[in-house]
Protein backbone atom coordinates (compact mmCIF):
# COMPACT_ATOMS: atom_id res chain seq x y z
CA UNK A 1 0.00 0.00 0.00
CA UNK A 2 3.20 2.26 1.07
CA UNK A 3 4.46 1.34 -2.61
CA UNK A 4 1.19 2.07 -4.53
CA UNK A 5 0.59 5.74 -2.70
CA UNK A 6 3.97 7.01 -3.32
CA UNK A 7 3.90 6.15 -6.93
CA UNK A 8 0.94 8.29 -7.28
CA UNK A 9 2.35 11.44 -5.46
CA UNK A 10 5.14 10.92 -7.82
CA UNK A 11 3.42 11.63 -11.56
CA UNK A 12 2.24 14.65 -9.88
CA UNK A 13 4.70 16.74 -11.42
CA UNK A 14 2.93 15.99 -15.10
CA UNK A 15 0.06 18.26 -13.46
CA UNK A 16 -0.82 21.77 -15.69
CA UNK A 17 0.53 24.27 -14.01
CA UNK A 18 -2.52 25.91 -14.49
CA UNK A 19 -4.95 24.44 -11.85
CA UNK A 20 -5.38 27.59 -9.57
CA UNK A 21 -6.46 30.16 -12.34
CA UNK A 22 -6.87 29.85 -16.66
CA UNK A 23 -6.11 33.79 -17.06
CA UNK A 24 -2.84 34.31 -19.12
CA UNK A 25 -0.11 35.74 -18.43
CA UNK A 26 0.95 33.25 -15.39
CA UNK A 27 3.85 34.10 -13.20
CA UNK A 28 5.76 31.65 -12.74
CA UNK A 29 6.48 32.27 -8.84
CA UNK A 30 2.11 31.81 -9.05
CA UNK A 31 2.60 28.73 -10.38
CA UNK A 32 5.80 27.38 -8.63
CA UNK A 33 3.29 28.05 -5.53
CA UNK A 34 0.75 26.48 -6.97
CA UNK A 35 2.40 23.11 -7.49
CA UNK A 36 3.62 23.10 -4.02
CA UNK A 37 0.46 23.76 -2.60
CA UNK A 38 -1.24 20.61 -4.89
CA UNK A 39 1.51 19.05 -4.18
CA UNK A 40 1.34 19.46 -0.04
CA UNK A 41 -2.35 18.27 -0.57
CA UNK A 42 -1.64 15.21 -1.83
CA UNK A 43 0.75 14.32 0.21
CA UNK A 44 -1.38 14.86 3.50
CA UNK A 45 -3.96 12.52 1.03
CA UNK A 46 -1.28 10.62 1.22
CA UNK A 47 0.03 10.48 4.71
CA UNK A 48 -4.01 9.83 5.44
CA UNK A 49 -3.86 6.80 3.51
CA UNK A 50 -1.56 5.16 5.72
CA UNK A 51 -3.53 6.43 9.13
CA UNK A 52 -6.20 4.18 10.81
CA UNK A 53 -8.30 7.30 9.98
CA UNK A 54 -12.36 6.54 10.02
CA UNK A 55 -13.78 6.15 6.11
CA UNK A 56 -15.82 9.32 7.07
CA UNK A 57 -13.20 11.41 8.19
CA UNK A 58 -10.73 10.35 5.39
CA UNK A 59 -14.08 11.27 2.64
CA UNK A 60 -13.89 14.68 3.93
CA UNK A 61 -10.39 14.76 3.59
CA UNK A 62 -9.84 13.65 0.62
CA UNK A 63 -12.65 15.72 -1.00
CA UNK A 64 -12.27 18.63 1.11
CA UNK A 65 -8.49 18.77 -0.04
CA UNK A 66 -9.34 17.83 -3.98
CA UNK A 67 -11.63 20.97 -4.21
CA UNK A 68 -9.26 23.17 -2.72
CA UNK A 69 -6.35 22.06 -5.36
CA UNK A 70 -8.61 22.23 -8.24
CA UNK A 71 -10.04 25.87 -7.11
CA UNK A 72 -13.61 23.84 -7.50
CA UNK A 73 -17.13 24.39 -7.04
CA UNK A 74 -17.88 21.85 -5.00
CA UNK A 75 -17.81 17.87 -4.74
CA UNK A 76 -19.10 14.61 -3.78
CA UNK A 77 -17.77 11.48 -2.34
CA UNK A 78 -19.84 8.33 -3.34
CA UNK A 79 -19.25 4.67 -2.04
CA UNK A 80 -21.36 1.62 -3.21
CA UNK A 81 -23.80 0.19 -0.51
CA UNK A 82 -24.69 -3.59 0.60
CA UNK A 83 -26.91 -3.43 -2.29
CA UNK A 84 -24.93 -2.24 -5.23
CA UNK A 85 -26.01 0.99 -5.02
CA UNK A 86 -23.84 4.60 -4.91
CA UNK A 87 -24.25 6.52 -1.47
CA UNK A 88 -23.46 9.67 -0.55
CA UNK A 89 -20.36 9.32 1.99
CA UNK A 90 -19.48 13.67 1.81
CA UNK A 91 -20.36 16.34 -0.12
CA UNK A 92 -19.51 19.78 -0.52
CA UNK A 93 -22.16 21.66 -2.77
CA UNK A 94 -22.07 24.55 -5.05
CA UNK A 95 -24.18 27.81 -4.42
CA UNK A 96 -27.06 26.66 -6.55
CA UNK A 97 -28.99 22.54 -6.06
CA UNK A 98 -29.40 21.57 -9.53
CA UNK A 99 -30.52 18.23 -8.77
CA UNK A 100 -34.31 19.65 -6.98
CA UNK A 101 -35.89 18.29 -10.02
CA UNK A 102 -36.39 14.32 -10.19
CA UNK A 103 -35.55 14.28 -13.59
CA UNK A 104 -32.11 15.89 -13.52
CA UNK A 105 -31.41 13.67 -10.16
CA UNK A 106 -32.33 10.37 -12.21
CA UNK A 107 -29.97 11.57 -14.84
CA UNK A 108 -27.01 12.07 -12.32
CA UNK A 109 -27.46 8.77 -10.60
CA UNK A 110 -27.42 7.08 -14.25
CA UNK A 111 -24.07 8.62 -14.59
CA UNK A 112 -22.62 7.94 -11.50
CA UNK A 113 -23.44 4.17 -11.84
CA UNK A 114 -22.08 4.10 -15.50
CA UNK A 115 -19.06 5.46 -14.38
CA UNK A 116 -18.64 3.06 -11.34
CA UNK A 117 -19.87 0.27 -13.82
CA UNK A 118 -16.87 0.91 -16.20
CA UNK A 119 -14.18 1.45 -13.46
CA UNK A 120 -12.79 4.63 -15.70
CA UNK A 121 -12.72 8.20 -15.05
CA UNK A 122 -14.38 10.49 -17.08
CA UNK A 123 -15.03 14.28 -17.96
CA UNK A 124 -18.71 15.47 -18.72
CA UNK A 125 -19.43 18.93 -19.58
CA UNK A 126 -21.98 20.88 -18.80
CA UNK A 127 -25.61 20.37 -19.57
CA UNK A 128 -25.02 17.24 -21.19
CA UNK A 129 -27.06 13.88 -21.95
CA UNK A 130 -25.38 10.41 -22.70
CA UNK A 131 -26.57 7.06 -23.55
CA UNK A 132 -29.32 5.58 -21.22
CA UNK A 133 -30.53 9.03 -20.73
CA UNK A 134 -27.59 9.82 -17.84
CA UNK A 135 -26.11 13.39 -17.86
CA UNK A 136 -24.70 16.31 -16.60
CA UNK A 137 -27.42 18.33 -15.50
CA UNK A 138 -25.39 21.34 -14.30
CA UNK A 139 -23.54 23.93 -15.38
CA UNK A 140 -20.16 22.81 -14.09
CA UNK A 141 -18.13 20.53 -15.50
CA UNK A 142 -18.04 17.07 -13.83
CA UNK A 143 -14.83 16.01 -12.89
CA UNK A 144 -15.12 11.49 -12.41
CA UNK A 145 -12.52 9.90 -10.55
CA UNK A 146 -13.38 6.17 -9.44
CA UNK A 147 -12.01 4.49 -6.33
CA UNK A 148 -11.30 0.94 -6.30
CA UNK A 149 -9.70 -1.98 -4.17
CA UNK A 150 -8.87 -5.36 -5.05
CA UNK A 151 -12.43 -6.42 -5.33
CA UNK A 152 -12.58 -4.14 -8.20
CA UNK A 153 -14.97 -0.11 -8.58
CA UNK A 154 -16.04 0.69 -5.22
CA UNK A 155 -16.73 4.38 -5.31
CA UNK A 156 -16.78 7.62 -7.18
CA UNK A 157 -15.20 10.92 -6.29
CA UNK A 158 -17.43 13.72 -8.33
CA UNK A 159 -16.00 17.42 -8.27
CA UNK A 160 -17.70 20.62 -9.94
CA UNK A 161 -15.33 22.40 -11.46
CA UNK A 162 -14.94 25.26 -13.73
CA UNK A 163 -16.50 24.81 -17.35
CA UNK A 164 -13.73 27.91 -19.07
CA UNK A 165 -11.02 26.11 -18.92
CA UNK A 166 -8.85 24.85 -21.39
CA UNK A 167 -9.33 21.23 -22.42
CA UNK A 168 -5.84 20.89 -21.80
CA UNK A 169 -6.37 22.24 -18.28
CA UNK A 170 -9.56 19.62 -18.03
CA UNK A 171 -7.57 16.41 -18.67
CA UNK A 172 -4.73 18.08 -16.20
CA UNK A 173 -7.43 18.13 -13.72
CA UNK A 174 -8.87 14.33 -14.45
CA UNK A 175 -5.52 12.93 -14.29
CA UNK A 176 -5.31 14.91 -10.66
CA UNK A 177 -8.74 13.10 -10.09
CA UNK A 178 -7.47 10.19 -10.95
CA UNK A 179 -3.95 10.29 -9.18
CA UNK A 180 -6.15 10.98 -5.76
CA UNK A 181 -8.85 8.11 -6.41
CA UNK A 182 -5.82 5.42 -6.47
CA UNK A 183 -4.62 6.85 -2.91
CA UNK A 184 -8.15 6.79 -2.32
CA UNK A 185 -8.16 2.64 -3.19
CA UNK A 186 -4.87 1.78 -0.83
CA UNK A 187 -7.15 3.40 1.80
CA UNK A 188 -10.16 0.98 1.01
CA UNK A 189 -7.52 -1.91 0.07
CA UNK A 190 -6.25 -1.20 4.00
CA UNK A 191 -9.78 -0.61 5.40
CA UNK A 192 -10.62 -4.05 4.17
CA UNK A 193 -7.30 -5.63 5.58
CA UNK A 194 -7.96 -3.92 9.02
CA UNK A 195 -12.22 -5.05 8.67
CA UNK A 196 -10.31 -8.75 8.64
CA UNK A 197 -8.39 -8.49 11.09
CA UNK A 198 -11.15 -6.94 13.72
CA UNK A 199 -13.30 -9.99 12.36
CA UNK A 200 -10.57 -12.31 13.20
CA UNK A 201 -10.23 -10.76 16.55
CA UNK A 202 -14.00 -10.81 17.43
CA UNK A 203 -14.16 -14.81 16.64
CA UNK A 204 -11.50 -15.28 18.91
CA UNK A 205 -12.85 -13.37 21.44
CA UNK A 206 -16.27 -14.76 20.98
CA UNK A 207 -14.77 -18.23 21.39
CA UNK A 208 -13.59 -16.91 24.47
CA UNK A 209 -16.53 -15.71 25.47
CA UNK A 210 -18.32 -18.54 24.65
CA UNK A 211 -16.18 -20.78 26.68
CA UNK A 212 -16.31 -18.24 29.90
CA UNK A 213 -20.10 -17.72 29.92
CA UNK A 214 -21.24 -21.65 29.39
CA UNK A 215 -19.51 -23.32 31.81
CA UNK A 216 -21.35 -22.43 34.95
CA UNK A 217 -24.67 -23.81 35.86
CA UNK A 218 -25.74 -21.08 38.47
CA UNK A 219 -27.89 -18.29 37.00
CA UNK A 220 -25.69 -15.86 39.74
CA UNK A 221 -22.21 -17.14 38.56
CA UNK A 222 -23.64 -16.63 34.49
CA UNK A 223 -24.77 -13.23 35.06
CA UNK A 224 -21.71 -12.07 37.10
CA UNK A 225 -19.51 -13.51 33.75
CA UNK A 226 -22.07 -12.28 31.18
CA UNK A 227 -21.70 -8.84 32.92
CA UNK A 228 -17.81 -8.85 32.98
CA UNK A 229 -17.18 -10.90 30.19
CA UNK A 230 -19.41 -9.04 27.88
CA UNK A 231 -18.02 -5.92 28.67
CA UNK A 232 -14.54 -6.53 27.09
CA UNK A 233 -16.35 -8.21 24.45
CA UNK A 234 -18.58 -5.31 23.85
CA UNK A 235 -16.12 -3.08 24.39
CA UNK A 236 -18.49 -0.84 26.83
CA UNK A 237 -17.48 0.90 29.59
CA UNK A 238 -19.91 -1.17 32.14
CA UNK A 239 -22.81 -3.90 31.35
CA UNK A 240 -25.60 -4.92 33.80
CA UNK A 241 -27.17 -8.00 33.91
CA UNK A 242 -30.85 -8.63 34.98
CA UNK A 243 -32.64 -11.86 35.75
CA UNK A 244 -36.52 -12.13 35.26
CA UNK A 245 -38.18 -13.43 39.00
CA UNK A 246 -41.75 -14.06 38.38
CA UNK A 247 -43.08 -10.18 37.02
CA UNK A 248 -40.32 -8.67 38.48
CA UNK A 249 -36.52 -8.42 37.12
CA UNK A 250 -33.68 -8.61 39.92
CA UNK A 251 -30.29 -6.88 38.75
CA UNK A 252 -27.58 -9.67 39.39
CA UNK A 253 -24.40 -8.31 38.39
CA UNK A 254 -23.22 -4.85 37.14
CA UNK A 255 -19.62 -5.07 35.72
CA UNK A 256 -16.05 -4.11 38.12
CA UNK A 257 -18.79 -4.50 41.46
CA UNK A 258 -18.28 -7.31 43.01
CA UNK A 259 -21.00 -6.42 45.14
CA UNK A 260 -23.62 -3.59 45.39
CA UNK A 261 -26.55 -2.33 47.19
CA UNK A 262 -29.40 -3.78 45.23
CA UNK A 263 -31.85 -1.17 46.91
CA UNK A 264 -30.09 1.45 45.70
CA UNK A 265 -31.30 4.88 43.82
CA UNK A 266 -29.27 3.61 40.71
CA UNK A 267 -30.27 0.01 40.66
CA UNK A 268 -34.07 0.47 41.47
CA UNK A 269 -34.25 2.77 38.62
CA UNK A 270 -32.22 0.34 36.26
CA UNK A 271 -34.54 -2.40 37.42
CA UNK A 272 -37.85 -0.05 36.67
CA UNK A 273 -36.18 1.00 33.52
CA UNK A 274 -35.62 -2.83 32.37
CA UNK A 275 -39.17 -3.88 33.37
CA UNK A 276 -40.94 -1.04 30.67
CA UNK A 277 -38.15 -1.45 27.99
CA UNK A 278 -39.02 -5.41 27.84
CA UNK A 279 -42.22 -4.91 27.72
CA UNK A 280 -41.65 -4.06 24.18
CA UNK A 281 -40.39 -7.13 23.27
CA UNK A 282 -37.43 -5.30 21.27
CA UNK A 283 -33.72 -4.07 21.75
CA UNK A 284 -34.07 -0.71 23.12
CA UNK A 285 -31.29 1.70 21.85
CA UNK A 286 -30.49 5.42 23.17
CA UNK A 287 -27.95 7.61 21.75
CA UNK A 288 -28.69 10.81 22.94
CA UNK A 289 -32.59 11.30 21.61
CA UNK A 290 -35.36 9.64 23.15
CA UNK A 291 -37.75 11.46 21.23
CA UNK A 292 -38.95 8.50 19.05
CA UNK A 293 -39.45 6.30 22.36
CA UNK A 294 -42.95 5.47 23.81
CA UNK A 295 -43.39 7.96 26.89
CA UNK A 296 -43.62 5.58 29.46
CA UNK A 297 -40.28 4.18 28.57
CA UNK A 298 -39.01 8.01 28.09
CA UNK A 299 -39.75 8.69 31.29
CA UNK A 300 -38.16 5.74 33.06
CA UNK A 301 -35.17 6.00 30.95
CA UNK A 302 -34.76 9.82 31.83
CA UNK A 303 -34.99 9.27 35.88
CA UNK A 304 -32.15 6.18 34.90
CA UNK A 305 -29.92 8.79 33.21
CA UNK A 306 -30.33 11.64 36.16
CA UNK A 307 -28.58 9.20 38.15
CA UNK A 308 -26.33 7.30 35.26
CA UNK A 309 -25.30 10.32 32.95
CA UNK A 310 -25.11 7.64 29.92
CA UNK A 311 -24.48 8.95 26.64
CA UNK A 312 -25.23 5.20 25.29
CA UNK A 313 -27.32 2.67 26.63
CA UNK A 314 -28.89 -0.90 25.06
CA UNK A 315 -31.00 -3.02 27.04
CA UNK A 316 -31.53 -6.06 25.33
CA UNK A 317 -33.77 -8.88 25.87
CA UNK A 318 -32.47 -12.38 26.91
CA UNK A 319 -35.32 -14.61 25.32
CA UNK A 320 -35.79 -18.94 25.49
CA UNK A 321 -37.14 -20.11 22.64
CA UNK A 322 -40.37 -22.70 24.22
CA UNK A 323 -41.76 -25.47 21.94
CA UNK A 324 -41.09 -25.62 18.82
CA UNK A 325 -43.85 -26.52 17.61
CA UNK A 326 -45.69 -23.81 19.23
CA UNK A 327 -44.62 -21.25 16.26
CA UNK A 328 -47.62 -18.85 18.12
CA UNK A 329 -46.27 -18.57 21.32
CA UNK A 330 -43.90 -15.78 21.63
CA UNK A 331 -40.24 -16.94 23.39
CA UNK A 332 -40.03 -16.52 27.20
CA UNK A 333 -37.92 -13.09 28.35
CA UNK A 334 -35.84 -14.76 31.11
CA UNK A 335 -33.38 -11.72 31.79
CA UNK A 336 -32.01 -8.40 30.20
CA UNK A 337 -28.74 -7.23 28.89
CA UNK A 338 -28.07 -3.63 29.55
CA UNK A 339 -24.84 -2.19 27.76
CA UNK A 340 -23.71 1.63 28.53
CA UNK A 341 -21.33 3.86 27.44
CA UNK A 342 -20.98 6.94 29.32
CA UNK A 343 -18.70 9.16 27.66
CA UNK A 344 -18.82 8.61 23.45
CA UNK A 345 -21.88 9.01 21.86
CA UNK A 346 -21.20 8.64 18.59
CA UNK A 347 -22.68 5.68 16.30
CA UNK A 348 -20.86 2.70 16.49
CA UNK A 349 -22.09 -0.55 14.40
CA UNK A 350 -19.36 -2.61 16.02
CA UNK A 351 -20.61 -2.63 19.74
CA UNK A 352 -24.37 -3.18 18.36
CA UNK A 353 -22.98 -6.20 16.47
CA UNK A 354 -20.82 -7.30 19.69
CA UNK A 355 -24.03 -6.30 22.03
CA UNK A 356 -26.19 -8.88 19.91
CA UNK A 357 -23.49 -11.53 19.75
CA UNK A 358 -22.89 -11.31 23.89
CA UNK A 359 -26.69 -11.33 24.31
CA UNK A 360 -27.40 -14.31 21.68
CA UNK A 361 -24.92 -16.68 24.53
CA UNK A 362 -25.71 -14.99 27.02
CA UNK A 363 -29.73 -16.14 26.68
CA UNK A 364 -28.78 -19.57 26.01
CA UNK A 365 -26.21 -19.82 28.81
CA UNK A 366 -28.83 -18.40 31.19
CA UNK A 367 -31.74 -20.21 30.32
CA UNK A 368 -29.84 -23.67 31.13
CA UNK A 369 -28.69 -22.38 34.16
CA UNK A 370 -32.21 -21.52 34.94
CA UNK A 371 -33.65 -24.69 34.30
CA UNK A 372 -30.61 -26.65 36.10
CA UNK A 373 -31.88 -24.82 39.13
CA UNK A 374 -35.65 -25.63 38.79
CA UNK A 375 -34.64 -29.70 38.52
CA UNK A 376 -37.00 -30.98 41.57
CA UNK A 377 -35.05 -31.45 45.48
CA UNK A 378 -31.74 -30.26 43.87
CA UNK A 379 -30.45 -29.24 46.91
CA UNK A 380 -31.35 -32.69 48.00
CA UNK A 381 -29.67 -34.17 45.51
CA UNK A 382 -26.83 -32.20 46.23
CA UNK A 383 -26.89 -33.26 49.67
CA UNK A 384 -26.92 -36.40 48.59
CA UNK A 385 -24.09 -36.54 45.98
CA UNK A 386 -21.38 -34.82 48.95
CA UNK A 387 -23.03 -37.17 51.21
CA UNK A 388 -21.71 -40.19 49.09
CA UNK A 389 -17.88 -38.30 48.28
CA UNK A 390 -18.08 -38.36 52.38
CA UNK A 391 -18.96 -41.90 52.81
CA UNK A 392 -16.25 -42.98 50.08
CA UNK A 393 -13.70 -45.56 50.90
CA UNK A 394 -10.84 -43.25 51.28
CA UNK A 395 -12.65 -40.66 53.49
CA UNK A 396 -14.17 -43.46 55.97
CA UNK A 397 -10.72 -43.67 58.15
CA UNK A 398 -11.19 -39.73 58.96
Amino acid sequence: MQHSADSSHANLGAMPTALPSEQPPVDPTTVRRAKAEIQGLAQEIAQLVRSEIAPAEFYEALLTRVVSALAAEGGAVWVRGDDGQLEQAFEIRPGQDHFSAAEAQSRHTRLLQGVLASGREALVPPQSTGASEAGNPTPHLLILGVMKNDQGPQGVVEVFGRSDTRPSTQRGYLRFVAQMCELAGDYLKGQRLRQFEDRQSLWHQAETFADQVHRYLSAEQVAFTLANEGRLLVGCDRVAVAVRRGRNFQVMAISGQDTFDGRSNLVTALTKLIRVAVATGEPVWYRGDASNLPPQLEAALQKYLDLAHSRTLAIVPLTRSGNPADRHRAPEVIGALVVEQLVDASPNTAIATRTELAARHGAVALGNALEHEQIFLLPLWRAVGKWRWLMSAARLPK
